[in-house]
């Protein structure tokens, strides 16, 4: 027993441990574990780090000092300080590591040391011993961080020995690529080694993706790969081995096969950059030149284009002296590989743009250059002196070029004889800009350019001292070979004259073909010593890291190009660094930017500008005044001096005049005026109104763009057709927060935090320096190297120093440039866009409790304009020292500090000037409740320094955003716009609420929906055409149990189109108060403005529930009551929300009125009077809830900080679970500076749409602490989503601090990044207890103890309640914080998966060659539903339609198309006689829900087969392959021709609306006829065609074509027994359908008269075009069928039918006499009346008493009446009937008239009554039958009786006649 329990309690003691250590591991987070798997990772890191520089210590062990002894004190200095200022390393594996991310020596050398002191003991154990340091680094810090420095050798420094080192950079990551020219190769690799022997354990072997190209693996912690090469799949080495960093320099791709043996004995490649030319190339043909390919080798010389077949050459027809090859019908693009074999040797080369002339390097590979074959003998070479001309006279020696009053010359030679051409260029006037040109009379190799007034030029040139070299001035270019191989029209783009015409030296430019814009940069400039720099401005790598308490806004910059720079040279080198050393003379520091001021100039006199305003410092002193240069520059506005000079210069007046030799004390300096002379702004140099968020300028006629913020001006688009500058977009701007106290209300106690940049001062956000990375782009980075400006105190001391500015923004600069006026950048302009809203009475609290003005600050220089929504608020322009600018947001007003005034006659300065902008309804509608844009400009444009201070305090708020990003990486450019600016990307987000009670949320909306139609009873609904649109009470979907809604419309046309009938196919909607009536769209906003109503809503529902309905095939139109119409084509780019849309269920479509097309501007929203809706597929539609939504409108904000208590919960703290957050407000907006946001309402259903770049922002909308659950519906096939949790713009690391009072880290997440559609921070709110410091109660009776969100809809009894996938609304970095506003952000992030398609031409047969088959053909290819979510723009449904040319044998490879696009690939009808005989399709066979992306092949209505299919992510051109087989097989299209006559032969018009047609064919010798299958207009196989008119809509319009029907059953074995066909007109019975033989009726008023003549469709043999086009005629004639129809009643009361009576109806006849006799050949026909109904009420039955003849054809008739109903007399006359449904019908010789409807339309309607006997119904009148019986009676009365009777009996015949007309009923 006792056994037995010790073993048990050891079980339970190793239990327990057990849990311990679980326990242990997770609450320390296996921390030992980790700690030796983090070392692993070490030693195999991904990458180097680039906040370290690295030193491999291998080898370092000389002199017995052991430099890989983790323990030594190995450390880093830096050539820039004193003592090196050393920092020590860490050493792991022999691999020490120094972080120098946080240093000051960015641009410092650096070495390393053995011990770390910086003593003079320490200096002297270094100095005095072996190996105890290194040399010099030759790369400076920035360039060497992130990289491993090696010992590569030793050297001496003060007598002892030292290591030399070298910096191994890593090359992990960089992309390498591999192009197989042959096309041959399959399952190429690449071999990565860290030296050049490739030994197997240093080996890493990567395979090349899709794409060729291969990524550089990563490093392993103490090696780089630094070498590689290419092997086959069977391992044989493809290249020599290569370092990466040459094989990058040299471009970056190998091209495998240049040149290749034909027996592949020796195949060469070569690296290069990117051969192909990005443009289409445009040649016709292809020279060879003449040595490598002489004329008399043609025979051996062969030509392939793409996969084409080998052709020979032949000698050109224009020049027997060279072999050319025509291009002509054959397919070129920018990637066809061409190939030229000679003597067994094959060339490959790609075109190259205009290049045509084949010529073979010194390397031996072949390539294209520029071919000229001029008959005339002369060259031309061109000079463009657009920047070199301008005169320096008044600042140096000019020699300009050309100089004033001079001409260009040129001087030509050639690098051997002695011929050359010495010959003046005149003045190319159709160029923009000063172009030159001459022509030359040979292709000389070389040119000099030059200036001269001699009418002979210089004739001391000569080719000797050109060959020599010789010494001149700027008005001399270098000597410069000219490029004629590489360019048409080659012109030397000569450089500005800063610097060289200050140092006196010949001038240097660039070539280019003529006419381009001019451009500098990258440019290889010529001429001897010329100097080529890559960049203009270097702007460095650097690291952006994001601290949680700054605000970082986006901001654009500009730079402007000196005169220097526009020579493509970086400013960093300018040579004239010592202002001292030339004080006599400071132009060409006062004036730098010559070019760009007449650029401006010119623009502002085309446009004749109020106050131009330029760069420069416009000096009106003694002391290189710009008098002296005035006349050079002529700058528009300049002849006006006291307003130049006001707008350009703050130290001088309205009322300066101007210095001169004359004048040299001017007047208007305004000095000692109460500031800081110079440091006044100037107002109204710009316009007050932005236009599309654009800077304008007043001109005498209106406004134009500002062109110093005008990129398409800075680019090249003006006079001197230049680059002027340079445009950084979204450039990261750092503000730090700043407590501070309130300018606008002094006396206000406490502080409010700011945000804050100053450039003066060294904070977090400091020396600011523009530098790149590929993660961030661009941003301002902060440094620790202050940047000063230079001032023009005695010595140009920088402004470092007491009572200077000190530390200047240069953005541009870092520590090398400052203090140096020289290579400073002081021309640069910068953009701010900041969102923002104010509280309800413009005010924050303070620290201490009082109310401040919100307010913005701005103090520094140059020119700064801040415009509030557009309406220009605080203007602090000019070129002035630093001035100060303040925006009280309370008061409405703006102050700045000083400004000049705008007074010729007195000049002078005002303090404290006050804008006021109370009055400005731009900005101050709804000013407390709208978000404001803030825009500001600044400029820098002159010296010496450049200061930037801004601070505001906007009210802060918690934000929670939802970032959208679409990654179209993958994706062909065609479709990557398809992704922007479109709401296509739904989310859910749900919350609860963890603190604090109920909150109801109303979002504020102010504006009621308004509906326009959700009954559509009575006169509210139309149709137009054929179309059906009818009122329905109810309708029934198809979901579940169905969704049921009542009062819809039901719509439905009765056949397809592609929208060009949908003017015929309406179905319009009417205002519920009823046609007629006008709805107003539109709603008050303030007191002075209206808006209209955002949206259109609706209900739609597709009948067909095995279908989804498409977007882009709906068109809705809006109609205002003057005929103006906004409509279209609704797509994800006008809807909201709208793009996953569901079969067989109710959808709601919202349409963003604002972004449908408009035939005008000028759309009444208040007075719409119809909507329109039509769907391009003949479905059953049902629509229902028209309705107009509004945009949201938000409350007023009550404070500084929303309380958290104030904040909704949504429901959730009475639900306890998760609750969509109904009525949260949140703004969307895109991610330029320029976009403006919309401010969204949720609804019930939490869901809200995203464009790509877009963010949505719900900001004081979720309580601190509480439950946000986010996830993104998008669809999984299509895309591949991720996301990433941020904090501030940074990105989220770290979890949770451990000693956390509010949240605990339940489960580890990976962080940032998570692949899904939903994200989770594994965090847990703490449940908490008892009131804040407002006594408010925290905790609430949703959220009862610490633990997950739960379930939206779940109980308390339920078992799965926890939901994990949330994050807690909380900071990541001080989550115990309740001050600092929480801002996260999820940014999801959904790459593009796209697929491939691949198109291909073959012949059908064996006899279907490329000899007959020689045409090009047409593929055309349209993509539709872009991603599945129709996100092409509806209205333009032909956008992406793409037609192929393909010869035979050729294929066209689509690459990077969206998954879930559909396509539709047909063949256009081709012109070479052949047609399509089949598409063989390869594709993998997909099965279950994959089944939708098999491709299927149908014929259209024309006979033509086409492909439908939709995109399969992954699809290749291997697996997914559409051939398309020709034939010139015989065909026959027949066409065919409906006719409509009467029975004259004339056209009849009206006609029914279709016909039912066959078509059906025979072998010619058969007797049996088939039906012949065919496609209908909706691709669906079927035996019988609906014949319709076309859009004429006339009787002789009715036409069908049978396309490429065979003529023969199989015509490669016999060509005598062709196909008969003819087409029958069929009518359904049942389910069959009846075909109409000649005379048979198709209806019952026409009838077939005749098929084709009687003749059947056949082509013999003998016709031997391989198309024939026949003709079928079918006519029908207008014979109807007539009816009629009898209705027999009582005389005495109509309502009394009479059954039982009987009538003979004959036809008659002309009898030869001329009277109308019977007709034997009608039978004659017998009816009695009869028919019975129920009287209602009673159930008794009544008879009815008709009888009917029908199908009566024309003619006369004779109705009698032959037996009458027991009781009543018959009638005693016929009726005479004549038919004639072509001319006159009548009854009795009165006209009869057919009703319109189906029952009158053919029937000819009779009442007839009778009368009882006793009333002697002889003619159914009164009679004197008494009078007769007592005549008969008193038959003794004789002769007097007798007399009576007779003459009685007469005149009751009279009434008799008239009776009986009487009694005859229509």
């Amino acid at each position: 027993m006792m056994r037995m329990m010790r073993k048990m309690f050891k079980r339970i003691v190793s239990i327990v441990m057990a849990l311990l250590v679980i326990l242990g591991t997770a609450g320390y987070g296996g921390s030992a574990f980790a700690e030796e798997t983090q070392e692993q990772a070490d030693s195999a890191s991904a990458t180097f780090s680039n906040e370290y520089i690295y030193l491999d210590s291998s080898g370092m062990t000389l002199g017995n000092v052991d430099w890989t002894n983790s323990n030594a004190k190995v450390c880093i200095r830096f050539t820039d300080a004193a003592g090196g200022d050393p920092k020590t390393g860490d050493c792991k594996n022999g691999i020490w590591k120094f972080q120098v991310s946080n240093l000051n020596h960015g641009n410092s050398k650096f070495y390393f040391t053995y011990i770390n002191g910086t003593g003079d003991k320490d200096w002297n154990q270094i100095k005095g011993n072996n190996y105890y340091r290194t040399a010099e680094s030759t790369l400076t810090v920035d360039k060497a961080r992130g990289s491993v420095v090696v010992q590569n050798g030793t050297t001496t420094m003060d007598n002892h020995n030292v290591y030399t080192i070298a910096v191994k950079q890593s090359y992990a990551d960089s992309k390498l690529s591999f192009v197989d020219m042959t096309g041959k190769l399959t399952g190429v690799k690449a071999q990565f080694s860290y030296d050049e022997n490739f030994s197997k354990e240093e080996l890493k072997e990567v395979e090349l993706d899709d794409n060729g190209t291969v990524t550089v693996p990563a490093d392993n912690g103490k090696n780089m790969y630094w070498y590689m090469k290419f092997i086959d799949s069977n391992g044989t080495q493809l290249t020599e081995p290569i370092k990466i960093e040459d094989a990058l320099a040299k471009g970056g791709i190998l091209y495998y096969g240049t040149v290749q043996t034909d027996n592949e004995s020796s195949v060469k490649y070569v690296w290069s950059k990117d051969k192909k030319n990005s443009s289409a190339p445009t040649i016709a043909k292809l020279y060879f030149d003449r040595t490598e390919f002489p004329t008399d080798q043609k025979d051996s010389i062969q030509v392939k284009i793409g996969n084409g077949d080998y052709q020979n050459v032949n000698e050109d027809p224009k020049d027997f002296t060279i072999l050319s090859y025509d291009l002509n019908g054959k397919t070129l693009s920018s990637d066809t590989i061409i190939e030229v074999r000679k003597d067994k040797i094959t060339y490959r080369f790609y075109p190259n743009g205009n290049r045509s002339f084949v010529t073979i390097d010194s390397e031996g590979n072949a390539g294209l250059s520029i071919y000229r074959n001029n008959p005339s003998g002369t060259y031309t070479v061109y000079f463009d002196a657009t920047l070199s001309e301008l005169s320096y006279a008044g600042d140096t020696a000019d020699n300009s070029l050309p100089k004033p009053n001079e001409n260009v010359w040129c001087f030509a030679w050639n690098d051997q004889g002695d011929s050359f051409k010495n010959i003046v260029l005149e003045r190319d006037s159709e160029k923009k800009g000063s172009v030159y040109k001459t022509d030359l009379d040979a292709m000389y190799d070389h040119i000099v350019f030059y200036s001269s007034a001699n009418g002979n030029g210089d004739t001391t040139l000569t080719v000797q001292n050109m060959r020599a070299g010789f010494k001149t001035t700027s008005n001399y270019t270098m000597n410069l070979t000219i490029p004629w191989n590489l360019y048409n029209n080659p012109c030397f783009y000569a450089d500005s004259s800063d610097d060289s015409i200050y140092s006196n030296v010949r001038r240097s430019g660039y070539w280019d073909e003529v006419g381009t814009v001019r451009n500098a940069e990258g440019k290889t400039k010529d001429g001897n010593g010329a100097r080529t720099d890559a960049e203009i401005v270097d702007i460095p790598k650097g690291t952006l890291t994001r601290e949680s308490d700054m605000l970082y806004v986006n901001t654009t910059l500009y730079d402007y190009y000196s005169d220097y720079e526009l020579n493509g040279y970086n400013r960093d080198k300018y040579s004239r660094t010592d202002l001292s050393a030339n004080k006599g003379n400071l132009h060409f520091i006062y004036q730098p930017f010559r070019q760009f001021d007449q650029a401006l100039s010119s623009y502002y006199k085309q446009y004749s500008a109020s106050s131009p305003i330029y760069w420069g410092n416009f000096q009106n002193y003694n002391g290189s005044p710009y008098s002296d240069i005035e006349e050079r520059l002529k700058l528009y506005g300049s002849d006006d001096w006291s307003k130049f000079i006001y707008d350009n210069n703050s130290m001088w007046g309205r009322n300066s005049t101007k210095y001169t030799n004359s004048n040299t004390s001017p007047a208007g300096e305004l000095k000692n005026l109460g500031v800081e002379d110079g440091h006044n702004a100037t107002q109204g140099l710009v316009s007050d109104t932005l236009s599309d968020n654009n800077l304008m300028i007043e001109t005498t006629s209106g406004t134009v763009k500002a062109p110093y913020f005008d990129e398409s001006f800075l680019t090249g688009n003006n006079s001197k057709n230049t680059v002027l500058g340079k445009v950084y977009k979204g450039v990261t701007f750092p503000f730090v927060k700043e407590k501070k106290t309130s300018k606008s209300d002094h006396d206000a106690k406490g502080t409010v935090e700011y945000w804050t940049f100053d450039s003066a001062k060294s904070t977090k956000n400091g020396n600011l320096e523009l530098q790149q990375s590929e993660a961030d782009g661009y941003f301002l980075n902060p440094t620790k190297n202050a940047v000063y400006g230079q001032t023009a105190d005695a010595g140009f001391p920088d402004t470092n120093g007491p009572g200077k500015s000190g530390r200047n923004y240069f953005p541009f600069n870092n520590t090398d440039q400052s203090g140096k006026a020289a290579t400073l950048n002081y021309g640069f302009g910068q953009k701010f866009d900041l969102k923002f809203r104010l509280t309800s009475d413009g005010t924050v609290t303070t620290s201490e409790n009082e109310k401040v003005p919100i307010e913005f600050d701005f103090s520094g220089d140059d020119d700064v304009w801040v415009f509030i929504d557009g309406k220009l608020v605080l203007d602090v322009g000019g070129g002035h020292g630093k001035v100060s600018g303040k925006i009280n947001f309370k008061d409405k007003k703006a102050t700045v500090s000083s400004v000049k005034k705008n007074d010729a006659s007195s000049g002078g300065i005002t303090q404290n000037v006050v804008n006021s902008f109370e009055n400005v309804k731009e900005i101050t509608d709804d000013y407390f409740n709208k978000e404001h844009t803030l825009t500001m400009f600044y400029m820098e444009r002159g010296l010496w320094e450049s200061n930037m201070k801004i601070t505001f305090n906007f009210p802060d708020e918690n934000e929670f955003q939802v970032e959208k990003n679409v990654d179209t990486t993958d994706v062909a450019e065609d479709f990557k716009e398809c992704f922007d600016n479109v709401s296509a990307f739904p989310f859910t987000i749900l919350n609860q609420a963890t603190h604090y009670g109920e909150k109801v949320a109303t979002g504020g909306q102010k504006i009621d929906n308004k509906p326009f139609n959700n009954t559509f009873k009575d006169n509210t609904i139309a149709n137009v055409g054929k179309n059906k649109f009818e009122y329905l009470e109810t309708c029934k979907d198809d979901s579940g149990n169905g969704t049921e809604k009542s009062d819809v419309v039901h719509w439905k046309a009765e056949s397809s189109d592609d929208g060009t009938y949908k003017h015929l196919r309406w179905g319009i909607i009417y205002p519920s108060s009823g046609n007629g009536s006008e709805f107003n769209a539109t709603y008050p906003i303030g007191t002075s403005t209206t808006n209209h109503y955002k949206y259109l809503q609706f209900s739609l529902y597709d009948g067909d529930v095995n279908e989804t309905p498409a977007l882009n095939n709906m068109y809705v139109e809006l109609e205002d009551s003057n005929g103006t119409k906004i409509g279209g084509f609704l797509s994800a780019g006008n809807t909201y929300n709208s793009q996953n849309l569901k079969k067989g269920k109710w959808n709601t479509i919202t349409i963003d009125l604002d972004k449908l097309s408009k035939t005008t501007t000028s759309f009444d929203y208040s007075k719409i009077v119809n909507i329109k809706f039509d769907y391009n597929l003949s479905r059953d539609m049902y629509l229902d809830d028209f309705t107009f939504i509004p945009s949201t409108e938000v409350t007023q904000r009550t404070g500084f900080v929303t309380k958290q208590n104030d904040i909704p919960d949504y429901g959730s703290v009475e639900s306890g679970t998760l609750m969509y957050p109904l009525n949260a407000v949140y703004t969307v907006s895109s991610g330029t500076s320029e976009s403006t946001s919309t401010i969204n309402l949720l609804g019930a259903d939490g869901t809200f749409t995203l464009a790509n770049g877009e963010t949505a922002t719900f900001a004081d909308q979720f309580r601190r602490g509480s439950y946000i659950a986010l996830s993104e519906d998008v669809d999984t096939e299509v895309f591949e989503p991720s996301c990433t949790l941020y904090e501030n713009g940074q990105e989220v690391k770290n979890t949770v601090q451990s000693k956390s009072e509010t949240v605990m880290q339940f489960e580890p997440v990976a962080l940032p990044t998570q692949v899904g559609q939903a994200i989770k921070d594994g965090r847990q709110e703490i449940y908490v207890r008892g009131t804040d410091s407002d006594g408010k109660e925290q905790s609430n009776s949703g959220y009862k103890e610490t633990g997950w969100a739960k379930k939206y809809g779940t109980i308390s009894s339920n078992a799965d309640r926890d939901e994990t996938n949330t994050i807690v609304f909380r900071s990541f970095t001080d989550p115990d914080s309740s001050t600092i506003a929480t801002k996260l952000k999820v940014k999801y992030t959904n790459k593009v998966k796209t697929g491939t398609i691949k198109i291909a031409k073959e012949g059908a047969y064996s006899s279907d060659t490329a000899e007959n088959l020689n045409g090009e053909y047409q593929i055309k290819v349209t993509f539709t539903n872009i991603a599945g979510m129709a996100l092409e723009n509806g209205d333009d449904k032909d956008k992406y339609t793409y037609t192929y040319k393909l010869k035979l044998g050729d294929s066209k490879e689509i690459t990077g198309i969206p998954a879930g696009t559909e396509y539709t690939i047909s063949e256009i009808l081709p012109d070479d006689d052949s047609s399509l005989n089949d598409i063989a399709i390869v594709q993998p066979t997909y099965d279950g829900n994959d089944s939708k992306y098999t491709a299927t092949k149908v014929k259209d209505s024309s006979g033509n087969w086409v492909i439908h299919g939709k995109i399969k992510a992954g699809s290749t051109a291997k697996n997914t392959v559409f051939t398309f087989q020709n034939t010139k097989k015989p065909v026959i299209n027949l066409t065919v021709k409906k006719k409509w006559v009467d029975k004259n032969g004339n056209t009849f018009t009206k006609i029914p609306d279709s016909v039912t047609v066959k078509l059906q064919r025979r072998v010619k010798s058969a007797t049996e006829w088939e039906d012949v299958k065919v496609t209908d207009s909706e691709g669906k196989e079927t035996t019988v065609i609906t014949l319709k008119p076309d859009n004429q809509n006339t009787a002789n319009s009715w036409k069908y074509v049978f396309k490429n029907l065979d003529r023969y059953p199989d015509y490669t074995t016999s060509l005598k027994n062709p196909y008969e066909y003819r087409v029958v007109e069929v009518v359904k019975e049942g389910e069959k359908y009846k075909e109409l033989e000649t005379g048979d009726y198709f209806n019952d008023c026409f009838k077939v008269q005749s098929y084709n003549n009687g003749t059947n469709v056949s082509v013999d043999s003998s016709e031997t075009s391989t198309k024939v086009d026949e003709t079928y005629t079918i006519t029908n004639v207008y014979s109807p069928k007539t009816n009629i129809k009898i209705t027999k009643v009582d005389a005495s009361d109509e309502n009394v039918k009479l059954n039982d009576v009987e009538f003979k109806l004959e036809k008659l006849k002309l009898g030869e006499n001329g009277n109308y006799v019977v007709d034997g050949t009608f039978s004659i026909r017998q009816q009695t009346t009869s028919g019975t109904e129920k009287i209602s009420g009673t159930g008794k039955d009544t008879p009815l008493g008709i009888a009917e003849f029908t199908d009566l054809p024309d003619g006369r008739y004779r109705l009698t009446e032959t037996k009458a109903k027991e009781g009543y007399s018959l009638l005693k006359d016929p009726i005479t009937i004549i038919i004639d449904r072509t001319g006159t019908t009548s009854v009795d010789n009165e006209n009869y008239t057919f009703g319109t409807d189906d029952d009158t339309k053919n029937t000819i309607s009779l009442k007839i009554s009778n009368r009882m006997k006793f009333l002697l119904p002889k003619t159914g009148g009164y009679g004197a039958m008494l009078f007769i019986l007592c005549g008969m009676a008193l038959a003794t009365l004789g002769c007097l009786i007798f007399f009576l009777i007779t003459l009685r009996k007469e005149v009751q015949y009279s009434r008799l006649k008239r009776q009986r007309r009487n009694a005859i009923g229509k």
